[in-house]
């Protein structure tokens, strides 16, 4: 009898994980079906009951990150197959499923990772048709631009040719600021423009060899502003730059302090024109990759979680018609001209200089802390050249002899 009920007992605890793995199981199948006719919130309940049942199968984890996906719940979906994958860390769908989870969040470069390790798992488990589907997104998220690339070192010298020629100025399309208004026809000589912003390493090198940070009482960059954001910094007699952000364009710098730096490079700021047609091109595009706007194409306020700058070329997949970068987001940049409204002259203007006095200074590109309206080609920002601030900077162009 003893020998029986020894026997009965192991058998009831060898098929019981089998009754319940059939039953959690079929509760699954149910709510993948229920997923399908978007009946999510009665999907939840099921799989909420396997987890009851089996805290530790990741199939129920990644069922409930397929729900949330679908109500775009994707911090909640983003979590669901986290966990997932905690408990089986070769689940390549979840890991998939995980990609698409975080390109939907704009968090392109965990969806990048995401998107590599599916790739790899499906091709280790000879799944061609899935391993094709992750391929194709990882080339989707670079031909797009999403992917940054590693910090590279920018050169002072790098700059882009502009040939002579017209190009169409401003805007006339509803919606655009009154003073982006009349478009126009511009003809702009030859010039060249820095094909980078003005990173904090250059402009040290500048700021040493002056051994200051003003001149006859106009100061170039605030360094020691009180919110303590300038990653410049002067140790002893030195000025360095903070250490990860040599390559991120400097700012904290005034107008005059852009003038006084291009001029020590023996170059100059560029016209409010050149820069515009250095982003533009001569299609009359609204951003410099075309007229969509894609926050994943530049440092802006969509993606800026960290409220900071990214290194100057991050976007390679943003650049201009010409190849200039960061035309849009990062920073705002100075232009040469004195702010004011369009004038109404014969077509085309010939190589425009601005109003020849005034009270503010041109400001173009948008920010990091900008939105799609202030990243936009024509918008025109303007402030006091003695103003600062830690989305300010800019480049430098040169007249092409």
């Amino acid at each position: 009898m003893k020998r029986f009920l020894f026997y009965l007992t192991l058998f009831i605890l060898l098929i019981t994980p089998a009754i319940m793995a059939s039953e959690t199981d079929e509760l699954l199948k149910q709510a993948v079906e229920l997923i399908k006719i978007d009946k999510l919130d009665w999907a939840l309940e099921l799989v909420r009951e396997v987890i009851q049942k089996d805290p530790h199968n990741p199939k129920s984890y990644h069922c409930a990150g397929m729900i949330y996906f679908k109500k775009k719940n994707y911090p909640l979906s983003i979590k669901e197959y986290k966990i997932a994958i905690s408990f089986k860390p070769d689940y390549s769908v979840a890991w998939y499923n995980l990609g698409l989870s975080y390109e939907k969040s704009a968090k392109y470069k965990e969806a990048c990772e995401a998107f590599t390790k599916a790739r790899d798992l499906y091709k280790e488990q000879n799944n061609k048709k899935d391993y094709g589907d992750a391929i194709k997104k990882l080339a989707d998220l670079q031909e797009m631009g999403y992917v940054a690339p590693s910090a590279l070192e920018v050169k002072e010298t790098e700059m882009v040719l502009i040939e002579g020629g017209e190009f169409f100025m401003g805007s006339n399309r509803s919606g655009s600021g009154t003073d982006e208004k009349p478009g126009h026809k511009v003809y702009l000589s030859s010039y060249r423009i820095d094909k980078y912003e003005v990173t904090n390493s250059q402009y040290c090198k500048f700021l040493n060899d002056k051994g200051k940070e003003k001149n006859d009482g106009l100061v170039w960059i605030h360094i020691n502003d009180r919110s303590g954001e300038c990653k410049i910094k002067k140790i002893r007699k030195t000025y360095i730059a903070v250490p990860g952000y040599e390559n991120h364009p400097v700012t904290f710098v005034t107008w005059y302090g852009a003038t006084a730096y291009a001029k020590w490079m023996n170059k100059r700021l560029p016209t409010e024109a050149e820069w515009e047609k250095a982003a533009r091109g001569t299609d009359g595009r609204i951003f410099p990759w075309g007229n969509n706007w894609d926050s994943g194409r530049c440092a802006n306020k969509e993606n800026s979680t960290d409220r900071k700058t990214k290194p100057a070329g991050s976007y390679p997949y943003g650049a201009s018609p010409y190849g200039v970068m960061d035309m849009a987001g990062n920073v705002l940049e100075w232009c040469s001209d004195w702010y004011g409204y369009y004038p109404v002259m014969e077509e085309p203007v010939k190589n425009p200089l601005g109003p020849f006095s005034g009270v503010t200074k041109i400001l173009r590109g948008g920010s990091w802390d900008d939105d799609y309206y202030y990243c936009r080609i024509t918008f025109r920002g303007n402030y006091s050249p003695t103003n600062y601030d830690n989305d300010i900077g800019f480049r430098c162009a040169k007249s092409e002899k």
